[in-house]
């Protein structure tokens, strides 16, 4: 979903927490992203196995949920 605004559900939560993201938008994970990181939890497991795939030195600080979240598109 590159490119696509935040999901109004998401902006509504996080205003409640005093944090403005209506203005962002959905941007492709890089290898910086990553290597910032300290853990990281994709939402869906395909996600991760896709982040896996491409970013093989990033593989130790994936983990996965017990369970996907749905895609709210």
């Amino acid at each position: 979903h590159n490119g696509k605004r935040v999901a109004e559900h998401a902006i509504t939560v996080m205003a409640e927490l005093g944090i403005d993201i209506a203005g962002e938008y959905s941007k492709p994970v890089t290898a910086q992203d990553l290597d910032w990181a300290d853990m990281i939890l994709p939402v869906q497991r395909d996600h991760g196995d896709h982040l896996i795939e491409d970013f093989p030195d990033a593989a130790a600080k994936i983990h996965f949920l017990d369970s996907d979240v749905p895609d709210p598109y």
